[in-house]
């Protein structure tokens, strides 16, 4: 589930991606507020995934936040 998590975590950038080209070319409502409150935890993931593998409770906490905030947006 955590490895799924951060797939799930990662896969924000083509997400915002396809939003926006969806925005240009079909004019579907767009918002950037989604990605923006990712984009801190973001690096977190990346720098140090390993740490999830780990149980480390900070990375857990963002991975959680993120997976959480993206399911909002």
């Amino acid at each position: 589930m955590i490895r799924a998590g951060l797939g799930d975590a990662l896969c924000r950038s083509t997400a915002q991606a396809d939003w926006l080209l969806s925005h240009h070319l079909l004019g579907t409502p767009y918002r950037i507020s989604p990605f923006v409150l990712l984009a801190a935890d973001e690096p977190a993931l990346l720098d140090q995934p390993e740490a999830l593998l780990r149980g480390d409770l900070g990375a857990m906490r963002s991975l959680a936040r993120t997976l959480v905030l993206s399911g909002l947006g």
